[in-house]
């Protein structure tokens, strides 16, 4: 239109980030290479996101196994959004590794739990899953589907409202060789 100097690449872009985070006894390394991944990266992430006169949001979500397989927690999920990376960093310093039953770890229950954070209406949303483990219930040799992962949660079940959400998940495996 004449006079609409307004393009979609000049549009404020705000970005809310969630790091889903295994928190199980084989992750002590990863957690620690996480924080540094993290930090050197968020600021690239807040500075895309001043560049298009919006901001950037951060807030970490820990899980482990159920409970049954002798964890004493499933998701810490009580992290809240922050824009100041010494927050953030102390959420990150909060992560110890520890429990984890089986090779599957509840990372279905933390992705469901990260896609009811208080997303802001505007901002892109981003969930970052950092694991080495598979999830219960696809049939893993060895894996014992606890009784209390709810039977709705499934990896097509999560995929779908991910989609549904405009939700982008993206799963690292190893943060020396990812990339933001």
């Amino acid at each position: 239109m004449p006079g609409n100097t307004n393009t979609p690449s000049d549009q404020l872009i705000n970005a809310d980030v969630v790091f889903v985070h295994d928190a199980t006894g084989s992750q002590q390394p990863y957690i620690d290479d996480a924080r540094k991944f993290v930090l050197d990266n968020i600021r690239v992430i807040q500075r895309t996101a001043n560049l298009k006169g919006g901001d950037a949001r951060f807030r970490v979500i820990a899980f482990r196994d159920h409970r049954e397989q002798g964890d004493l927690w499933t998701i810490h999920d009580s992290n809240p959004f922050t824009k100041d990376s010494a927050v953030l960093k102390k959420q990150l310093d909060a992560l110890v590794a520890s429990g984890g039953g089986d090779g599957p770890e509840a990372q279905l229950d933390a992705l469901d739990a990260a896609l009811r954070s208080s997303w802001r209406r505007d901002a892109k949303r981003l969930v970052i899953l950092i694991t080495d483990a598979p999830p219960h219930g696809i049939k893993e040799p060895g894996d014992t589907v606890p009784a209390s992962h709810p039977s709705s949660l499934t990896p097509d079940s999560i995929r779908q409202s991910y989609k549904t959400t405009k939700t982008l998940l993206v799963r690292s495996l190893n943060l020396l060789h990812c990339s933001v």
